[in-house]
């Protein structure tokens, strides 16, 4: 059964470079002390923008010690008007476009790159997460060999491509909204990932910004 990571409102709504709020860092410490893992995913339970703000809040304070390699993944397939598309040629999308000169993936601070998943071709970026098997092998093994990746993840409820994702990474947090997120969606997101990959759930204050 998942726990609740912070009974009080998780309220991150700054720019994600300035330093994570201490509710985060409650809600990060509650997760190094659960099961070890080198793929997370913060799912968003209801409709809206993914959790992109605290993922790469939690992955700046993963890389404190300067000791691991994590990569934030926004794994959100809505594209921003007019936001350049970027086309893999190949099967190996993440890796030709992370080791090309034209890379998708860019530097947010030392230890720590960030990935936008709506930059790649719609189709591919379909196919990456549905393939999320060797999506996650690719950024965890190989020449980019990321200790940790943390996926930001649309609604599933709104967006079931994202599911084999969810059911792939090792752990799964849940993102819900205080007065707005319903029992019958969060139990509905558990059933499609799988009770036992949950490992807790941060609660956001009315108006606040997972992103």
């Amino acid at each position: 059964m998942a726990r609740k990571i912070k009974k009080s409102a998780v309220a991150d709504g700054g720019a994600p470079r300035m330093p994570p709020t201490l509710d985060v860092h409650h809600a990060w410490n509650e997760i190094r002390r659960g099961p070890a893992w080198k793929s997370l995913a913060l799912v968003a339970v209801d409709d809206g923008p993914p959790p992109t703000m605290l993922a790469q809040s939690f992955g700046y304070l993963a890389t404190e010690e300067k000791t691991r390699r994590i990569l934030v993944v926004n794994a959100s397939t809505q594209r921003p008007s007019g936001a350049a598309t970027k086309v893999p040629e190949t099967e190996d999308d993440l890796r030709e476009l992370a080791l090309g000169n034209g890379s998708a993936i860019c530097t947010l601070d030392d230890h720590l790159d960030y990935l936008q998943l709506s930059r790649f071709d719609p189709t591919r970026a379909a196919r990456l997460l549905v393939g999320a098997p060797h999506t996650i092998a690719e950024l965890t093994g190989g020449p980019l060999a990321y200790d940790g990746v943390i996926f930001a993840i649309d609604s599933l409820l709104a967006y079931p491509e994202a599911t084999q994702l969810a059911r792939t990474v090792d752990v799964v947090v849940l993102c819900i909204r205080l007065g707005t997120t319903s029992l019958g969606a969060t139990r509905r997101i558990m059933e499609i990932v799988g009770a036992e990959k949950i490992v807790g759930s941060i609660a956001f204050a009315p108006g606040a910004k997972p992103t």
